[in-house]
């Protein structure tokens, strides 16, 4: 009898969030620390995020605390570069790493189980309810809701 076999070649811990899908981590275009911050801009002093192709609909994480952002705009200002954002928690001294945007769907590992809302590659917007600890959800997922999950340590694998 046949099996699916799982192979992954990437893992990332998954950030819940109502506002951004999982980025796409095979593209990793930049990483700094926040000098300045407003609740819809941050800025980094030094870094020139045109040369390095960043752009909107990227995906901004701050690696401090976890919360996501995407980059709504790219402005350069006197030897600074000040990204907007469509939201995020980020304070001077945060770092951050920029991706390339949203991914074309993963599979999860569910460390600690419990219900997960997800948005699937195929746009659909699901609860899998009373998932078990260390079980895998094998369905291509886009999105981890923070809204109606309350499993922790979920891992997308590519």
């Amino acid at each position: 009898m046949a099996y699916q076999k799982l192979q992954t070649s990437r893992a990332w811990k998954i950030n819940t969030s109502d506002d951004t899908n999982i980025p796409q981590i095979m593209v990793k275009d930049s990483t700094g620390t926040v000098a300045a911050f407003t609740s819809t801009s941050i800025t980094d002093t030094g870094v020139d995020f045109f040369s390095l192709g960043v752009r909107v609909g990227m995906i901004v994480v701050n690696d401090s605390t976890g919360t996501q952002a995407i980059v709504t705009g790219v402005n350069q200002s006197a030897n600074q570069d000040i990204l907007t954002i469509s939201g995020g928690a980020f304070a001077i001294g945060n770092s951050y790493t920029i991706y390339g945007g949203d991914n074309n769907g993963c599979v999860l590992y569910v460390g600690n189980g419990g219900n997960v809302r997800v948005t699937t590659a195929g746009g659909d917007d699901v609860v899998f309810v009373g998932l078990p600890s260390g079980g895998f959800v094998p369905v291509q997922v886009v999105k981890v809701w923070q809204t109606s999950t309350d499993a922790t340590d979920i891992i997308a694998l590519w």
